[in-house]
């Protein structure tokens, strides 16, 4: 039986963290939550809903969260990690379609599609979700529907070989690379979107200008 874990990297998320953490809990699954940095209570209620945490003084990225996160899973031992969002994006009880599909079809990777139903995604997320899609799709040569979803499994060999340099939200997509630099296939499953109150971190120009700089560089040393 497969030992696994969901690592969430948290910033300024006390509305939504508590109610995350107890849905995947539900999964019978050991829940690991970074938090980046938050100066609201986040931490406070982490504190009392899973003994798994790690904490940054300062606010770092995802991707630097990411890092840590996955470094404390593959201490403990997990064969299979699991990422999702803090504030309640990204519906818990989709794990079970998760599990199956990276064990079914031998994947090292599966991310979650919201690009089927995009409701409620932002225009302006749709039409660059759809141009990284593009992008992607054709420098991995694979099917990636959704690149920039953060809803996602990866099988613990590969995240043992993930060499991650990204502090920031371009993480999503130098995970892909690095996945697929290094022989792993990746899959994607339909997810629900969802869409609410929620603040958003992402800067779009600065993440976008970072992003497009990690393509351009991993395409020339390909």
């Amino acid at each position: 039986m497969n030992k696994i874990a969901a690592v969430i990297p948290a910033y300024n998320a006390e509305n939504y963290i508590k109610n995350v953490i107890n849905a995947v809990q539900r999964q019978n699954i050991d829940v690991i939550v970074v938090d980046d940095g938050s100066i609201d209570g986040t931490l406070a209620v982490i504190k009392k809903e899973t003994p798994y945490f790690l904490t940054h003084s300062v606010n770092t990225g995802k991707g630097s969260a990411l890092r840590d996160g996955f470094k404390y899973a593959v201490q403990r031992g997990y064969d299979l990690v699991i990422t999702l969002d803090s504030d309640g994006q990204h519906n818990p009880d989709e794990i079970p379609n998760f599990i199956e599909k990276i064990q079914t079809d031998a994947l090292g990777m599966v991310i979650g599609n919201r690009m089927h139903e995009p409701k409620g995604m932002p225009f302006q997320r749709v039409l660059v979700n759809k141009l990284y899609s593009k992008i992607l799709t054709g420098m991995c040569k694979t099917d990636l529907p959704d690149p920039l979803c953060g809803y996602r499994i990866y099988r613990m060999e590969l995240v043992k070989q993930l060499n991650l340099t990204a502090n920031g939200y371009e993480v999503v997509i130098e995970s892909i690379l690095e996945a697929v630099g290094k022989g792993f296939k990746i899959g994607a499953i339909d997810i629900e979107c969802i869409y609410g109150d929620q603040k958003s971190y992402i800067r779009p120009l600065r993440d976008a200008v970072r992003t497009f700089r990690l393509m351009f560089t991993r395409s020339k040393n390909q």
